[in-house]
């Protein structure tokens, strides 16, 4: 056995997949053509296979002229999930749900996230085997590859389990040792769905049996009426006419127990001298659609046009404009949206309530973004 095989053997064993770049790795000190030369002298001799592209492996025969094969999990795996201690990828889709005896089918293909793959989305060929591999939504880690897969489980558009399903979810959830907060962690690289179905099926049915909930709490909302409502980013991360913002978790969960912040007549904000009470509205539906608990039954919140131009004002007011800078290309779809939202901030300016200071910063702004949706501009500092 020349030197080669010897030092694939002692650190990877036989029978066991080596990849191309590990191989380069461990011969740092030759040339890759000199490697590459090596390699194929083993193959010819058959001390070394090459199983697939880019993978090898030093057969252990217990018969003589009888050649192992290797587990083609096992070469998916190593490309693709993990290489040694190292995790960068997960089993997601149905092959995840089979693992967790969701569904009772074995797909014919299984399927990856990982943080190795090249593309969002590719079929590939290893070894007469076919996976398919999706490029993960974040970084794969040890710590964080549980997680990402109970979001992954609810991302799905049929994200609604059962009694039984959540219970087979909550023992997952139980032997990674996860907290509903190390979940959360990675919802914002999802989309809402992911965290509008889990709270559906409620957390405390996922987390029971593993870890204590009360590190994670929604914010309570209050009593409201027409006078005093949900705003803000509060409201843009609600389900309404227009895509709104995406941090719905972040927004709507705290790890402490806290109240959302009205605004209106009497609260710390209040537009309503400007803005009347346009586009304010019993909201119930849209709050119970994201699966957020509330012990009222009608909820006012406004809609995502007065929530963006709540924000503009009271940033005028303070000179800090952060919330709304792009707000026509963050928070709307179409063109007629955006049109619409920029002729209500006009509106806006021949208010007697606005100071002179908010009406420069505010007709800034509208310049801004009409150069931003007209022209295609980038947003000016």
């Amino acid at each position: 056995m020349d030197e080669l095989v010897q030092r694939i053997v002692a650190v990877h064993g036989c029978n066991n997949p080596i990849l191309t770049e590990d191989i380069l790795a461990a011969w740092s000190e030759y040339s890759r053509a000199r490697v590459f030369q090596l390699l194929k002298k083993a193959v010819m001799e058959k001390r070394l296979v090459k199983y697939a592209y880019g993978v090898y492996y030093v057969p252990a025969t217990a018969s003589p002229g009888v050649v192992p094969v290797l587990d083609f999990r096992s070469i998916i795996e190593k490309k693709y999930i993990r290489d040694g201690g190292e995790v960068f990828g997960y089993y997601s889709g149905t092959t995840l749900k089979n693992h967790l005896g969701l569904i009772a089918n074995t797909p014919d293909i299984p399927e990856i996230a990982s943080s190795k793959a090249s593309a969002k989305y590719r079929v590939i060929n290893v070894g007469g085997g076919t996976v398919i591999v999706r490029r993960a939504k974040t970084k794969v880690t040890t710590a964080n590859a549980a997680a990402l897969q109970v979001l992954e489980l609810f991302n799905d558009n049929n994200g609604i389990f059962d009694k039984d399903g959540l219970k087979k979810i909550g023992g997952f959830v139980c032997q990674a040792g996860l907290k509903p907060s190390d979940v959360f962690a990675y919802a914002k690289v999802f989309p809402a769905r992911a965290m509008q179905n889990l709270i559906t099926c409620g957390i405390e049915n996922v987390f029971t049996a593993s870890a204590d909930t009360s590190d994670v709490y929604q914010l309570a909302i209050p009593e409201t009426d027409t006078d005093r409502y949900v705003s803000g980013r509060y409201a843009l991360n609600l389900p309404g006419e227009t895509s709104g913002d995406w941090h719905f978790t972040s927004v709507w969960f705290s790890d402490t127990p806290c109240a959302v912040e009205l605004w209106g007549k009497g609260q710390k904000r209040d537009t309503t001298a400007v803005l009347g009470s346009f586009g304010i509205a019993d909201r119930f539906a849209a709050v119970e659609k994201t699966g957020i608990m509330s012990k009222h039954r009608h909820i006012y919140a406004a809609d995502h046009y007065r929530a963006i131009l709540d924000l503009l004002i009271v940033g005028a007011a303070n000179g800090v404009m952060s919330l709304v800078k792009g707000a026509t290309t963050d928070y709307l779809d179409t063109q007629e949206q955006k049109e619409y939202l920029l002729s209500q901030a006009e509106k806006a300016l021949s208010s007697p309530h606005l100071s002179t200071k908010q009406k420069a910063l505010i007709k800034e702004w509208i310049e801004r973004e009409s150069r931003n949706i007209y022209r295609g501009e980038a947003y000016a500092v």
